[in-house]
Protein backbone atom coordinates (compact mmCIF):
# COMPACT_ATOMS: atom_id res chain seq x y z
CA UNK A 1 0.00 0.00 0.00
CA UNK A 2 1.20 3.52 -0.83
CA UNK A 3 2.23 5.87 1.70
CA UNK A 4 -0.52 8.21 0.45
CA UNK A 5 -3.08 5.48 0.57
CA UNK A 6 -1.62 4.57 4.35
CA UNK A 7 -2.24 8.62 5.51
CA UNK A 8 -5.67 8.15 4.06
CA UNK A 9 -6.98 5.49 5.74
CA UNK A 10 -5.05 6.25 9.08
CA UNK A 11 -6.80 9.70 9.02
CA UNK A 12 -10.27 8.49 8.19
CA UNK A 13 -12.43 6.03 9.24
CA UNK A 14 -14.40 5.84 6.35
CA UNK A 15 -11.70 4.90 4.42
CA UNK A 16 -10.75 2.70 6.83
CA UNK A 17 -13.98 1.10 6.66
CA UNK A 18 -14.06 0.98 2.53
CA UNK A 19 -10.70 -0.48 2.72
CA UNK A 20 -11.60 -3.19 5.21
CA UNK A 21 -14.79 -4.10 3.88
CA UNK A 22 -13.55 -4.45 -0.11
CA UNK A 23 -11.09 -6.84 1.37
CA UNK A 24 -13.67 -8.62 3.35
CA UNK A 25 -16.10 -8.95 0.54
CA UNK A 26 -14.54 -11.87 -2.06
CA UNK A 27 -14.34 -15.31 -0.33
CA UNK A 28 -12.08 -16.62 -2.67
CA UNK A 29 -8.34 -15.08 -1.21
CA UNK A 30 -6.51 -15.12 -4.84
CA UNK A 31 -9.61 -13.70 -6.52
CA UNK A 32 -10.63 -11.24 -3.46
CA UNK A 33 -6.32 -9.61 -3.32
CA UNK A 34 -6.98 -8.97 -7.19
CA UNK A 35 -10.43 -7.53 -6.86
CA UNK A 36 -9.93 -5.25 -3.50
CA UNK A 37 -6.58 -4.16 -5.39
CA UNK A 38 -8.29 -2.61 -8.04
CA UNK A 39 -10.61 -0.90 -5.55
CA UNK A 40 -6.72 0.51 -3.76
CA UNK A 41 -5.98 2.30 -7.89
CA UNK A 42 -8.92 3.74 -7.37
CA UNK A 43 -8.42 5.17 -4.29
CA UNK A 44 -4.37 6.06 -4.86
CA UNK A 45 -6.23 8.09 -8.10
CA UNK A 46 -8.64 10.08 -6.24
CA UNK A 47 -7.37 13.85 -6.40
CA UNK A 48 -6.18 15.16 -3.08
CA UNK A 49 -9.01 17.17 -1.33
CA UNK A 50 -8.48 20.35 0.33
CA UNK A 51 -9.89 19.35 4.09
CA UNK A 52 -11.74 22.78 4.83
CA UNK A 53 -13.46 23.29 1.69
CA UNK A 54 -16.87 21.15 1.70
CA UNK A 55 -17.69 19.32 -0.96
CA UNK A 56 -20.40 16.68 -2.00
CA UNK A 57 -18.07 14.03 -0.96
CA UNK A 58 -19.29 15.42 2.92
CA UNK A 59 -23.00 15.60 2.30
CA UNK A 60 -24.42 12.94 4.87
CA UNK A 61 -21.91 14.48 7.52
CA UNK A 62 -22.81 17.85 7.24
CA UNK A 63 -26.53 17.35 7.55
CA UNK A 64 -25.96 14.37 10.09
CA UNK A 65 -24.13 17.59 12.49
CA UNK A 66 -26.60 20.13 10.75
CA UNK A 67 -29.51 18.34 12.17
CA UNK A 68 -27.98 18.32 15.57
CA UNK A 69 -26.29 14.39 15.37
CA UNK A 70 -22.65 14.34 17.30
CA UNK A 71 -20.31 11.54 17.08
CA UNK A 72 -18.83 8.32 14.52
CA UNK A 73 -22.42 7.13 13.92
CA UNK A 74 -22.55 8.69 10.36
CA UNK A 75 -19.28 6.99 9.35
CA UNK A 76 -20.90 4.02 7.67
CA UNK A 77 -22.67 6.25 5.58
CA UNK A 78 -20.10 8.30 4.86
CA UNK A 79 -18.58 5.24 3.76
CA UNK A 80 -21.40 3.94 1.38
CA UNK A 81 -21.71 7.18 -0.26
CA UNK A 82 -18.21 7.36 -1.11
CA UNK A 83 -18.08 4.44 -2.27
CA UNK A 84 -21.05 5.07 -4.68
CA UNK A 85 -20.13 8.24 -5.86
CA UNK A 86 -16.94 6.44 -7.31
CA UNK A 87 -18.68 3.54 -8.53
CA UNK A 88 -20.80 6.26 -10.81
CA UNK A 89 -17.68 8.26 -12.00
CA UNK A 90 -16.51 4.70 -13.50
CA UNK A 91 -19.51 4.01 -15.07
CA UNK A 92 -19.71 7.47 -16.31
CA UNK A 93 -15.79 6.82 -17.48
CA UNK A 94 -17.06 3.80 -19.46
CA UNK A 95 -20.04 5.58 -21.00
CA UNK A 96 -18.01 9.03 -21.99
CA UNK A 97 -15.36 6.62 -23.23
CA UNK A 98 -12.92 7.65 -21.15
CA UNK A 99 -12.13 4.27 -18.97
CA UNK A 100 -8.59 4.23 -17.61
CA UNK A 101 -8.72 0.02 -18.62
CA UNK A 102 -11.04 -2.65 -20.21
CA UNK A 103 -14.62 -1.61 -19.78
CA UNK A 104 -15.79 -4.73 -18.70
CA UNK A 105 -13.38 -4.95 -15.89
CA UNK A 106 -14.52 -1.50 -15.14
CA UNK A 107 -18.01 -2.40 -14.97
CA UNK A 108 -17.67 -5.19 -13.18
CA UNK A 109 -15.59 -3.08 -10.38
CA UNK A 110 -18.15 -0.36 -10.50
CA UNK A 111 -20.78 -2.60 -9.51
CA UNK A 112 -19.07 -4.44 -6.79
CA UNK A 113 -18.36 -1.14 -5.18
CA UNK A 114 -22.23 -0.76 -5.19
CA UNK A 115 -22.44 -3.71 -3.06
CA UNK A 116 -19.64 -2.58 -1.09
CA UNK A 117 -21.79 0.27 -0.16
CA UNK A 118 -24.54 -1.83 1.06
CA UNK A 119 -22.56 -3.70 2.91
CA UNK A 120 -21.56 -0.42 4.72
CA UNK A 121 -24.59 0.58 5.92
CA UNK A 122 -25.12 -3.33 7.80
CA UNK A 123 -22.10 -2.02 9.87
CA UNK A 124 -24.51 0.63 11.56
CA UNK A 125 -25.74 -2.14 14.65
CA UNK A 126 -22.18 -1.69 15.19
CA UNK A 127 -22.31 1.75 16.07
CA UNK A 128 -25.10 1.64 18.51
CA UNK A 129 -27.87 2.48 16.16
CA UNK A 130 -31.37 0.29 15.38
CA UNK A 131 -31.14 -2.54 13.22
CA UNK A 132 -34.11 -0.56 11.72
CA UNK A 133 -32.19 2.02 10.51
CA UNK A 134 -29.42 0.37 7.75
CA UNK A 135 -32.79 -1.29 6.25
CA UNK A 136 -34.35 2.46 6.01
CA UNK A 137 -31.16 3.42 4.30
CA UNK A 138 -31.05 1.09 2.09
CA UNK A 139 -34.51 1.04 1.00
CA UNK A 140 -34.06 4.66 0.50
CA UNK A 141 -30.59 4.07 -1.93
CA UNK A 142 -31.98 1.78 -3.82
CA UNK A 143 -35.02 3.74 -4.96
CA UNK A 144 -32.88 6.80 -5.75
CA UNK A 145 -30.46 4.34 -7.56
CA UNK A 146 -32.77 2.98 -10.40
CA UNK A 147 -34.02 6.71 -11.05
CA UNK A 148 -30.54 7.58 -11.13
CA UNK A 149 -29.86 4.92 -14.37
CA UNK A 150 -33.03 6.03 -15.82
CA UNK A 151 -32.00 9.40 -15.66
CA UNK A 152 -28.24 8.87 -17.18
CA UNK A 153 -29.90 6.03 -19.64
CA UNK A 154 -32.40 9.23 -20.92
CA UNK A 155 -28.72 11.43 -21.30
CA UNK A 156 -26.92 8.65 -22.86
CA UNK A 157 -30.41 7.95 -25.53
CA UNK A 158 -30.40 11.62 -26.43
CA UNK A 159 -26.79 12.00 -27.28
CA UNK A 160 -27.12 8.86 -29.33
CA UNK A 161 -30.27 10.48 -31.40
CA UNK A 162 -29.16 14.07 -31.00
CA UNK A 163 -30.29 16.69 -28.68
CA UNK A 164 -33.01 17.98 -31.28
CA UNK A 165 -35.87 15.40 -29.29
CA UNK A 166 -34.80 17.03 -25.87
CA UNK A 167 -36.64 20.41 -25.10
CA UNK A 168 -35.62 22.63 -21.16
CA UNK A 169 -37.88 20.38 -19.59
CA UNK A 170 -36.83 17.26 -20.85
CA UNK A 171 -33.40 18.62 -19.80
CA UNK A 172 -34.52 19.54 -15.92
CA UNK A 173 -36.07 16.09 -15.42
CA UNK A 174 -33.26 14.24 -16.64
CA UNK A 175 -30.43 16.15 -14.47
CA UNK A 176 -32.81 15.95 -11.46
CA UNK A 177 -32.98 11.88 -12.08
CA UNK A 178 -29.17 11.61 -12.74
CA UNK A 179 -28.21 13.80 -9.94
CA UNK A 180 -30.64 14.98 -7.93
CA UNK A 181 -31.81 11.83 -6.91
CA UNK A 182 -28.60 10.82 -5.27
CA UNK A 183 -27.40 13.88 -3.43
CA UNK A 184 -31.06 14.09 -2.00
CA UNK A 185 -30.70 10.69 -0.59
CA UNK A 186 -27.27 11.90 0.90
CA UNK A 187 -28.19 14.74 2.23
CA UNK A 188 -31.44 12.98 3.85
CA UNK A 189 -29.56 9.98 5.32
CA UNK A 190 -26.82 12.11 7.03
CA UNK A 191 -30.00 13.87 8.76
CA UNK A 192 -32.44 10.42 9.34
CA UNK A 193 -28.68 9.47 11.39
CA UNK A 194 -29.66 12.26 13.71
CA UNK A 195 -32.95 11.87 13.88
CA UNK A 196 -34.31 14.59 12.46
CA UNK A 197 -38.30 15.20 12.05
CA UNK A 198 -40.27 14.32 8.76
CA UNK A 199 -40.42 18.01 7.84
CA UNK A 200 -36.65 18.46 8.46
CA UNK A 201 -35.77 15.49 6.26
CA UNK A 202 -37.71 16.49 3.55
CA UNK A 203 -35.91 19.76 3.51
CA UNK A 204 -32.38 18.08 3.62
CA UNK A 205 -33.49 15.97 0.61
CA UNK A 206 -35.05 19.04 -1.02
CA UNK A 207 -31.55 20.74 -0.31
CA UNK A 208 -29.80 17.62 -2.08
CA UNK A 209 -31.62 17.33 -5.41
CA UNK A 210 -31.92 20.56 -6.13
CA UNK A 211 -27.87 21.62 -5.60
CA UNK A 212 -27.72 18.01 -7.86
CA UNK A 213 -29.70 19.77 -10.39
CA UNK A 214 -27.49 23.09 -9.64
CA UNK A 215 -24.54 21.45 -10.42
CA UNK A 216 -25.43 19.99 -13.61
CA UNK A 217 -26.34 23.33 -14.36
CA UNK A 218 -22.92 24.29 -13.88
CA UNK A 219 -21.16 21.74 -15.72
CA UNK A 220 -23.06 22.34 -18.59
CA UNK A 221 -22.46 25.89 -18.45
CA UNK A 222 -18.34 25.48 -18.00
CA UNK A 223 -18.77 22.48 -20.68
CA UNK A 224 -19.75 25.08 -23.03
CA UNK A 225 -17.27 28.18 -22.12
CA UNK A 226 -15.49 27.39 -19.76
CA UNK A 227 -14.59 23.48 -20.90
CA UNK A 228 -11.38 21.49 -19.74
CA UNK A 229 -10.40 19.36 -22.47
CA UNK A 230 -12.99 18.66 -24.84
CA UNK A 231 -15.47 21.23 -24.85
CA UNK A 232 -19.63 19.47 -24.71
CA UNK A 233 -20.33 21.06 -28.52
CA UNK A 234 -17.15 19.43 -29.51
CA UNK A 235 -18.65 16.01 -27.99
CA UNK A 236 -21.84 16.35 -29.28
CA UNK A 237 -23.23 15.23 -25.53
CA UNK A 238 -26.87 16.60 -24.39
CA UNK A 239 -26.49 19.42 -22.95
CA UNK A 240 -28.53 22.69 -21.63
CA UNK A 241 -27.22 25.62 -23.73
CA UNK A 242 -28.30 23.92 -26.86
CA UNK A 243 -31.49 22.32 -25.60
CA UNK A 244 -32.55 25.84 -25.04
CA UNK A 245 -31.39 27.18 -28.09
CA UNK A 246 -33.11 24.88 -30.25
CA UNK A 247 -35.95 25.25 -28.41
CA UNK A 248 -36.19 29.02 -29.18
CA UNK A 249 -34.30 29.08 -32.67
CA UNK A 250 -36.45 28.86 -35.71
CA UNK A 251 -36.05 29.16 -39.52
CA UNK A 252 -33.16 29.99 -40.77
CA UNK A 253 -31.12 30.47 -37.22
CA UNK A 254 -32.01 27.18 -36.19
CA UNK A 255 -31.02 25.15 -39.59
CA UNK A 256 -27.67 27.26 -39.60
CA UNK A 257 -27.07 26.26 -35.70
CA UNK A 258 -27.89 22.70 -36.65
CA UNK A 259 -25.23 22.46 -39.16
CA UNK A 260 -22.75 24.58 -36.94
CA UNK A 261 -23.54 21.51 -34.14
CA UNK A 262 -22.79 19.52 -36.56
CA UNK A 263 -19.76 20.67 -37.83
CA UNK A 264 -18.19 21.27 -34.74
CA UNK A 265 -18.36 17.37 -33.29
CA UNK A 266 -16.78 16.71 -36.83
CA UNK A 267 -13.77 18.90 -34.97
CA UNK A 268 -14.26 22.05 -37.14
CA UNK A 269 -12.92 24.14 -34.43
CA UNK A 270 -14.53 27.47 -36.42
CA UNK A 271 -17.60 25.73 -36.47
CA UNK A 272 -17.45 24.92 -32.83
CA UNK A 273 -16.87 28.91 -32.27
CA UNK A 274 -19.58 30.20 -34.32
CA UNK A 275 -21.72 27.55 -32.56
CA UNK A 276 -20.79 29.51 -29.13
CA UNK A 277 -21.37 32.81 -30.27
CA UNK A 278 -24.90 31.65 -31.65
CA UNK A 279 -26.04 30.28 -28.77
CA UNK A 280 -25.14 33.54 -26.92
CA UNK A 281 -26.91 35.40 -29.57
CA UNK A 282 -29.46 33.01 -28.81
CA UNK A 283 -29.95 34.16 -24.75
CA UNK A 284 -28.48 30.11 -23.69
CA UNK A 285 -26.12 32.17 -20.81
CA UNK A 286 -28.70 34.02 -19.14
CA UNK A 287 -31.18 31.14 -19.40
CA UNK A 288 -28.50 28.88 -17.49
CA UNK A 289 -28.01 31.54 -15.10
CA UNK A 290 -32.04 31.72 -14.61
CA UNK A 291 -32.58 27.90 -14.34
CA UNK A 292 -29.45 27.75 -11.96
CA UNK A 293 -31.05 31.17 -10.17
CA UNK A 294 -34.12 29.25 -9.70
CA UNK A 295 -32.11 25.80 -8.43
CA UNK A 296 -30.30 27.92 -6.06
CA UNK A 297 -32.92 29.81 -4.41
CA UNK A 298 -34.89 26.10 -4.10
CA UNK A 299 -32.16 25.00 -2.01
CA UNK A 300 -30.77 28.03 -0.35
CA UNK A 301 -34.93 28.00 1.36
CA UNK A 302 -34.66 24.47 1.80
CA UNK A 303 -31.34 24.83 4.16
CA UNK A 304 -32.40 27.99 5.79
CA UNK A 305 -36.09 26.11 6.45
CA UNK A 306 -34.26 23.31 8.24
CA UNK A 307 -32.63 25.97 10.46
CA UNK A 308 -29.51 23.53 11.21
CA UNK A 309 -26.99 23.58 14.03
CA UNK A 310 -23.32 25.56 13.04
CA UNK A 311 -20.64 25.09 11.84
CA UNK A 312 -22.21 23.01 9.42
CA UNK A 313 -25.03 24.71 8.28
CA UNK A 314 -23.14 27.26 7.19
CA UNK A 315 -20.42 24.61 5.35
CA UNK A 316 -23.84 23.93 3.21
CA UNK A 317 -24.47 26.87 2.25
CA UNK A 318 -20.21 27.11 1.33
CA UNK A 319 -21.00 24.32 -0.63
CA UNK A 320 -24.17 25.88 -2.10
CA UNK A 321 -22.82 29.09 -3.28
CA UNK A 322 -19.48 27.43 -4.31
CA UNK A 323 -21.28 25.54 -6.88
CA UNK A 324 -21.78 28.23 -9.91
CA UNK A 325 -19.92 31.30 -8.69
CA UNK A 326 -21.29 33.45 -11.72
CA UNK A 327 -24.84 33.05 -10.26
CA UNK A 328 -23.56 35.18 -7.42
CA UNK A 329 -23.73 38.01 -9.35
CA UNK A 330 -26.90 37.04 -10.28
CA UNK A 331 -27.89 36.83 -6.32
CA UNK A 332 -26.35 40.32 -5.99
CA UNK A 333 -28.36 42.13 -8.30
CA UNK A 334 -31.35 40.40 -7.20
CA UNK A 335 -30.69 41.59 -3.87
Amino acid sequence: MSCSLQTLFARDERWQLINRLSQEAPSLTRLGTSHSGQVLDVLAGLPERETTTPTVHELPRLTYEAAGGDGHQVMPVMAAWQVVLMAVKLFDDVEDGDADGHPGEIINLAMGLLFVAQVALEELPACGVSSDVPRRLRQALNRAMPRACAGQHADLAAARRGVLTVDPDGWLEIAGAKSGELLAWAAWAGAFMAGASEGTLSGYHKYGYTLGVLLQVADDFNGVWHPNGAGDLATGCLTLPVCYALHVATGEKRTHLVGLLAQATQGDQVAEAQARQALIELGAPVYLLAVGYVQYQQALAAILGANGRAPASQQLLVLLERVLPALQTVCRMES
